[in-house]
C-alpha cells in the first residue's frame, strides 16, 4: 500500500505480492519469499485503444484539439480517461464525440460527415442599379433565381449569374452557417 519505490518488511514464505499505481497496469504473483528479499517489478502503463472510422477518408482526427493524423485512425493506444474527438474536413461539418476509454477496451467511433454549407444572398442589377431577375449557377449546376438566398456547400469555387442579356462569373468565399451578400451589376 506503499507509494514507488517502497519498502516493506514481509515475513518469509509463500505471499501474493501486487504492485498497481494510477496510470498502469497492476501487476500481481504469488512467490516464495526469503527473509531480505528483493521484489521489483517495472508497471506498464495502463492503456485502452481507440479506432476512429468515418465516410470521409482523409479528414483530420483531432484528440482534444490536437491533430493525431488522417481519417480513418486505426487502433491508437490512449490512457483511460475521457476524450473529446473531432473528425475535420475542409468542405465538411466538424463531428465531434466524447468518447470515454477504458483499460485493455477498443472503443471504436464511426462518424458520418454532412456538407457544410452557408448561404448566398444574390442580388443582381443593370446598369441603372435596377434589381434584375437572374439564373443561379454553382459550379456550373443550376441552383435556383436571383434575386434571392441560396444555400450552397462551402466549396463552391465559382458562380455565374445569366439573365436574357447579360451574364457574371467570378469566385465566391462561402463562409460555413452565414450569409455572404453578392451585389452585383450585369452589364
Amino acid at each position: 500500500e506503499g507509494g514507488t519505490p517502497c519498502t516493506e518488511v514481509i515475513r518469509g514464505g509463500r505471499r501474493r505480492v501486487t504492485m498497481r499505481k494510477d496510470g498502469f497496469r497492476e501487476q500481481s504473483e504469488t512467490r516464495n519469499l526469503q527473509s531480505g528479499s528483493v521484489v521489483s517489478y517495472s508497471l506498464q502503463p495502463a492503456r485502452g485503444r481507440l479506432t476512429v472510422n468515418t465516410d470521409s477518408p482523409g479528414a483530420n482526427v483531432l484528440i482534444d484539439g490536437a491533430i493525431i493524423g488522417p481519417a480513418p485512425l486505426p487502433d491508437r493506444a490512449l490512457p483511460p480517461g475521457t476524450y473529446i474527438v473531432t473528425v475535420r474536413s475542409r468542405c465538411l461539418r466538424d463531428e465531434v464525440r466524447t468518447v470515454e476509454i477504458t483499460q485493455d477496451t477498443l472503443t471504436t467511433v464511426e462518424v458520418s460527415q454532412q456538407p457544410a454549407v452557408g448561404a448566398l444572398d444574390v442580388v443582381p442589377r443593370d446598369e441603372y442599379m435596377n434589381v434584375m431577375e437572374a439564373e443561379v449557377y454553382a459550379d456550373g449546376v443550376h441552383v435556383g433565381h436571383a434575386p434571392g438566398v441560396l444555400t450552397l456547400p462551402v466549396c463552391t469555387d465559382m458562380i455565374q449569374i445569366q439573365s436574357e442579356e447579360f451574364e457574371w462569373s467570378g469566385k465566391v468565399k462561402i463562409q460555413t452557417e452565414a450569409t455572404t451578400p453578392l451585389n452585383i451589376v450585369l452589364v
